[in-house]
């Protein structure tokens, strides 16, 4: 979470030489799959991830968020002066991107996502666009 909340910033510092690939999983997939595995009560450790992958830069264009980009020699040093809590791994993940393999999951219970993980950062977003709707504007009080 620590990544969305920096990207869902007014702008985010990237790493112009680096666009790492982030996998999503829909809430639809990811209640069925624990159904199943509470249910038929399957032993062991599953990763859980929407077929496909979205790359980071593309993730900030879904979530409009302003990109500035630079090398990582000086992107690295400025991330850190940041201070924010959630720097490190935003920066880890830039340098070092992990893909989880769903193959054990998908072998074990047959189970077939229904969404993608670019499914899953769309709903997110048009979520997220719904409630800043319904949230009350706020007003400056004097």
């Amino acid at each position: 979470m620590g990544l969305l909340r920096e990207l869902y910033f007014p702008g985010w510092m990237g790493m112009s030489d680096q666009n790492p690939p982030l996998q999503f999983v829909s809430d639809g997939d990811l209640a069925r799959i624990l159904c199943m595995v509470i249910t038929e009560e399957l032993p062991g450790i599953y990763n859980v991830a929407g077929d496909g992958v979205v790359f980071l830069r593309e993730l900030a264009q879904e979530l409009s968020t302003r990109q500035v980009l630079m090398p990582a020699i000086l992107a690295n040093p400025l991330k850190r002066l940041t201070g924010s809590g959630f720097v490190s791994y935003s920066h880890q993940l830039e340098r070092w991107p992990l893909i989880m393999s769903t193959g054990k999951l998908k072998r074990v219970t047959g189970y077939h996502f229904r969404h993608s993980a670019l499914d899953a950062v769309t709903s997110l977003v048009n979520y997220n666009e719904h409630i800043l709707e319904r949230l009350p504007k706020l007003s400056m009080v004097r």
